[in-house]
């Protein structure tokens, strides 16, 4: 769901294999449009102001809401669009505003060997660091898994046994702002061979906001 918290999950260590982190999962939730486009597409979307025109600590009555997802989750229409992303979602609190924008791209189809949800994935890496500089990648198979056939790229992503991701954060020294804490961006699956992207903004009142999220129900206890 839209309001998970993403983490970094521990590879598990092997003589083969040294341990890497990664992003575990992000949501379920065609385009086309020239390279040319889609790199000045995100500074202009993604960029100068804040992510898709959304700023942070954005009440949610200011926003174009679609649907509540959940308590706090909204699937939303941003301000600026980007033409990789068919989808938007926030996390947002009454006391604290917006502390998380989400953007989910297009379903992929006939990508079994996850070459388009790469080629995605590639483009808009590209744009990311061209404003937030340093990140860092997650680019691994599962130490045992049976799905390490190339025809199983998608199929192994959709069991969370793949891990395709990149961060850009403190850790990694990238040059964030506009209260931007992190940003993850994924490859995720639907099946064997449907696949699309996840890109998630996190603002520095995101803490707050999980505080909230984790207390809701607690007074009926």
């Amino acid at each position: 769901m839209p309001q998970a918290r993403i983490t970094r999950p521990h590879q598990r260590r092997t003589k083969a294999d040294n341990g890497q982190k990664v992003y575990n999962r992000c949501l379920r939730a065609s385009r086309t449009a020239m390279f040319s486009f889609l790199f000045v597409s995100l500074a202009n979307h993604i960029g100068f102001a804040q992510p898709f025109g959304i700023a942070e600590g954005t009440p949610t009555d200011k926003l174009m809401v679609l649907k509540e997802l959940a308590p706090f989750a909204y699937f939303i229409t941003p301000k600026n669009s980007h033409p990789d992303i068919e989808s938007y979602s926030v996390i947002s609190t009454p006391e604290h505003g917006v502390c998380a924008v989400l953007g989910y791209g297009f379903t992929l189809n006939n990508d079994a060997y996850g070459t388009r949800v790469r080629d995605v994935f590639k483009k808009i890496t590209g744009q990311l660091s061209d404003k937030y500089g340093n990140s860092k990648s997650y680019d691994f198979l599962n130490f045992g898994s049976i799905w390490n056939d190339p025809k199983y790229w998608a199929m192994s992503l959709h069991k969370n046994e793949r891990h395709y991701s990149r961060f850009w954060d403190k850790e990694e020294k990238s040059t964030l702002q506009n209260g931007i804490e992190s940003i993850a961006l994924s490859a995720n699956s639907l099946g064997s061979d449907s696949t699309y992207i996840v890109i998630r903004f996190e603002y520095d009142n995101i803490a707050k906001c999980r505080a909230k999220m984790e207390s809701v129900g607690s007074g009926a206890l």
